[in-house]
């Protein structure tokens, strides 16, 4: 479908005041399938077509060639109307028409920008995400599989950690197991902080200050020695100095740099600052 057709669908929509979302539900079909539409992205079927004009009040044909009286324009206001960005990469592509902007990338997911709101659909991390324009902003949003999981492991270190504390506090002697082993609680931010660190592949995201305070107060329970370990105390800020300049130097590695020419497609660059 060209630029002009999806263009003359979103007017047609606009002027029998329904949103995109209203029009879906008439027709049965997803929103982004009419933000895809409108963007140029897709065709409607022959059914929905149909369907279309009936809403509308205006012939198949009108719907997709215009009126020919009603759409007279000159040959700037046709060259204005066909003005837009389209950028491409091995990496993905971003095409900009008018009020309607379409990012896709490599692996699939897309997002779609109109004055209807804002769709993205991450194929990779499973998270869709629907921000609509009304009289107030709505966010629906799923949750990432990673943040699930996420979860469930935190929630699972919780409950190991409390069964251990209690079975050291009713096993151990003399109230030793009570008075020495809650310090097993800070690991319920520590070892979840691991997985996300190896996700997200940064050393920062490791939970490292209240690791060295587990290791700290539990030498200090167990074996009475708090000095000279308190020394460990000075190593945090060295920690998230030095792993703080890999994580940025990594990051750096990652970030592109694209170079927009109108109509035109040119390649990304790696940024070298």
């Amino acid at each position: 479908m060209d630029v002009e057709t999806a263009n003359r669908l979103m007017q047609y929509r606009k002027k029998a005041g329904l949103s995109q979302e209203e029009l879906a539900n008439k027709l049965g079909v997803s929103r982004q399938a009419v933000s895809k539409w409108e963007c140029a992205e897709s065709s409607p079927d022959t059914d929905n077509l149909i369907e279309l004009s009936k809403i509308y009040g205006v012939s198949i044909d009108e719907l997709i060639n215009g009126n020919p009286e009603a759409s007279k324009e000159t040959n700037n206001d046709k060259e204005e109307k066909k003005s837009g960005i389209h950028i491409k990469s091995d990496k993905g592509e971003v095409k900009i028409d008018n009020i309607n902007i379409h990012v896709k990338d490599d692996d699939g997911s897309e997002v779609h920008i109109s004055n209807e709101g804002i769709d993205i659909i991450d194929n990779k991390k499973s998270d869709d995400v629907h921000v609509e324009k009304t009289f107030k902003t709505h966010v629906h949003f799923k949750p990432r599989k990673i943040d699930i999981i996420y979860g469930v492991i935190s929630s699972s270190i919780g409950l190991i950690v409390l069964v251990a504390y209690l079975l050291c506090g009713f096993l151990i002697p003399n109230g030793e197991g009570w008075r020495c082993y809650w310090t097993l609680f800070l690991l319920i931010p520590v070892i979840p902080s691991i997985f996300k660190a190896i996700q997200r592949k940064k050393f920062t995201r490791f939970n490292y200050a209240v690791a060295i305070t587990f290791v700290y107060l539990t030498v200090g329970m167990l074996a009475n020695v708090w000095s000279p370990t308190w020394i460990l105390f000075i190593s945090i800020p060295f920690y998230y100095a030095i792993f703080g300049k890999i994580d940025y130097f990594f990051y750096k590695e990652d970030t592109k740099k694209v170079v927009i020419d109108n109509n035109n497609v040119i390649d990304n660059e790696d940024t070298k600052d």
